[in-house]
């Protein structure tokens, strides 16, 4: 049993709500030595984040910024959605082909998908002991 629960812990560490797993990310070691960052100043009033691979904070994006595989995401509440209605908190690295615009959430679903139905002979889980 604990090795089971150990499993489950780590299977979830490492994959995020839409099921993408944090491992097969490029590796990523920006050289920040010389880096100069904007003053904190210039963040006010804004929610701040860093980009994938990058070494200063920059604010989040607002209504109508775009977003894609090199920007910041969406600000708080916010998700990605391109022209297709496909709908993202959080667009990866990976795809370099998703672009989009910061937008409420429509509500219908973060992937235009229909809920399944629930069953009606579902059979009682066993108990854990």
């Amino acid at each position: 049993m604990k090795c089971f629960v150990f499993v489950v812990i780590v299977v979830f560490a490492v994959h995020d709500t839409d099921g993408r797993s944090y491992l097969n990310l490029p590796m990523c070691t920006p050289n920040c030595d010389n880096v100069q960052c904007p003053q904190e100043s210039s963040f006010a009033g804004c929610e701040r984040d860093l980009a994938y691979c990058t070494c200063c904070e920059e604010c989040t994006g607002e209504i109508g910024a775009t977003c894609n595989a090199d920007t910041v995401r969406c600000r708080t509440g916010l998700v990605c959605r391109n022209n297709v209605g496909e709908e993202r908190q959080l667009v990866w690295p990976t795809d370099k082909a998703y672009q989009g615009t910061c937008r409420q959430p429509s509500g219908a679903g973060n992937r235009n998908r229909r809920p399944r139905p629930k069953p009606n002979n579902r059979r009682p889980r066993p108990q854990c002991n």
